[in-house]
């Protein structure tokens, strides 16, 4: 990873912190937000979909099979029984993606582990031809070794993208080969029986987040 990458996931991630904080001090008192008393910061009573957009009733997220980072095959049916939050991005996003990211490094840390471990953060890549299951694995680990990235071949991400009606527009490279991809900055939340439940808007607050998250999890485990 270049040094002007990694500057902007460093800046991202403390952009995040702060704002996580601000809004740890400004909303403790509110209902359905923070409680200092609760289990990991954060209570369940806030309305699901809190994040973002609700499913009702939720559809059946579209299975696919990709490159995880050791080099094997990874499915989205592997995890079956857990949560998944699943984003489209990739590891030369100036600013969106590190955000996006780095948001759900501070949600998942205000959950008790016995919530957080049972939720899966994947990134597909929608720029294969440079995220190569290695560099993906490396950019993930940056904001949580427990972080999933996926690729594959252009043809093998480009049916993943159609079958969730994911638009991208790869731009044209420059005369050292730098290019941007324009892409959703939304993210989606898987349950354990494969549905989707929220579309995660872009820039949603951490404690939102955290709660929604939350509350799936708990729902599967009644």
């Amino acid at each position: 990873m270049s040094s002007m990458r990694l500057r902007l996931v460093l800046a991202a991630l403390a952009l995040v912190a702060s704002v996580a904080v601000a809004c740890s001090e400004d909303d403790s008192n509110a209902e359905g937000t923070t409680d200092p008393s609760t289990s990991g910061g954060v209570t369940s009573s806030t309305e699901l979909g809190a994040s973002g957009t609700l499913f009702q009733p939720p559809p059946p997220a579209a299975g696919f099979t990709l490159t995880g980072e050791d080099g094997q095959p990874v499915s989205l049916s592997d995890f079956r029984g857990e949560v998944v939050a699943l984003y489209f991005g990739y590891t030369h996003c100036p600013d969106v993606c590190p955000l996006t990211l780095g948001t759900y490094k501070a949600a998942l840390d205000r959950l008790p582990p016995e919530v957080s471990d049972q939720i899966n953060v994947i990134m597909v890549s929608v720029d294969p031809e440079r995220d190569t299951p290695e560099v993906m694995g490396r950019y993930m680990d940056l904001f949580n070794p427990r972080f999933i990235g996926l690729s594959g071949s252009l043809n093998e991400v480009d049916a993943v993208l159609a079958a969730w009606d994911i638009q991208v527009t790869r731009g044209t490279p420059d005369d050292i080969g730098a290019y941007e991809v324009d892409h959703p900055a939304a993210s989606w939340i898987v349950d354990q029986e494969g549905r989707l439940r929220i579309k995660v808007a872009h820039m949603t607050g951490t404690d939102a987040l955290a709660a929604d998250l939350k509350s799936i999890v708990e729902e599967g485990t009644k």
